[in-house]
Formats: C-alpha cells, structure tokens, sequence
C-alpha cells in the first residue's frame, strides 16, 4: 500500500499492475501521475505483448516506470 500524499516515509517504491484496458485508462493515468509526484520509484507491470504501448504512456506522461 503506497500513501499517495507522501505522507509514508518508509515507502521505497509503488507497484502498479496494469491491464490493457488501464493502460488506456485517463483515471488510471491520473493515478500514476500522483504516484510520481510521491517521488518514490514506481514499477510497473504489463502483460506480455503491451511493453511498447507502456513506453508510449510514459513518455506522454513524463512519468519513467521501472
């Protein structure tokens, strides 16, 4: 569990699991930008085949994914 206002120290970094769908998704979006402005590293999970799809997101969203 990650606490998106920052206010847990002790995290060291975010795991998303992400779907298809939610890399599609703008509330989705929404979330991994305010996991980035925690400043903790975020890893994110896609299924086989979506890997260039998530670079694009990321890109598009400033947001760099471990």
């Amino acid at each position: 569990m990650v606490a998106l206002d920052a206010s847990d120290t002790g995290t060291a970094w975010a795991l998303e699991v992400a779907t298809p769908s939610s890399l599609a998704d703008e509330e989705a979006w929404d979330r991994w930008r305010r996991l980035a402005e925690t400043g903790a590293p975020i890893i994110l999970a896609v299924p086989g085949g979506c890997g260039e799809i998530a670079e694009r997101v990321s890109v598009l969203l400033g947001i760099r994914f471990g």
